[in-house]
């Protein structure tokens, strides 16, 4: 599986990173943008559409990460799914996107599917910016004991 995560910030692009990136999506299966890339890429200031954008001219999922909004993920083949971040009072947001990542691709490797591993992405990353620097990241048993309803999942099929 090919995973592409940009993680530098859109202002700081040189000439040509845009087409560089969007020459690179048909090689990758999973895409993984956060908002502001995704707009930058796409030309276009609404997430639904950059995501939809992106989506074209991926192979696989793109995954636009949304801070506090959770995250919207479509499939080159029409799936969508939306996760609701769960209300948290952020302590430290280092790192919240590689937490996200780090949660669904444990999730994946495990033969979960995207929707579900996306939740476990989503429940990572809240977990870890509500807590301080010192004890950042929780063990699968923290995280298992918590309310399981962190997130609400939307899933839909067909062309968006």
């Amino acid at each position: 599986m090919t995973i592409f995560d940009t993680g530098w910030d859109p202002d700081d692009w040189q000439r040509g990173a845009v087409e560089e990136i969007l020459g690179l999506l048909p090689l990758v299966d999973l895409f993984m943008p956060n908002e502001p890339e995704a707009l930058a890429l796409s030309g276009t200031p609404d997430a639904e559409e950059a995501a939809a954008f992106l989506a074209a001219r991926c192979r696989g999922w793109v995954v636009l990460k949304r801070g506090e909004l959770g995250v919207l993920a479509l499939s080159s083949r029409g799936e969508r799914v939306r996760i609701a971040a769960p209300p948290v009072t952020p302590v430290d947001t280092t790192g919240a996107g590689d937490s996200l990542a780090a949660g669904m691709l444990a999730d994946l490797a495990d033969g979960t599917d995207m929707a579900n591993a996306l939740a476990t992405g989503v429940r990572v990353a809240s977990t870890v910016v509500g807590r301080p620097s010192r004890d950042r990241y929780p063990s699968r048993e923290q995280l298992l004991a918590l309310e399981p309803g962190l997130g609400a999942v939307a899933r839909t099929f067909g062309r968006t």
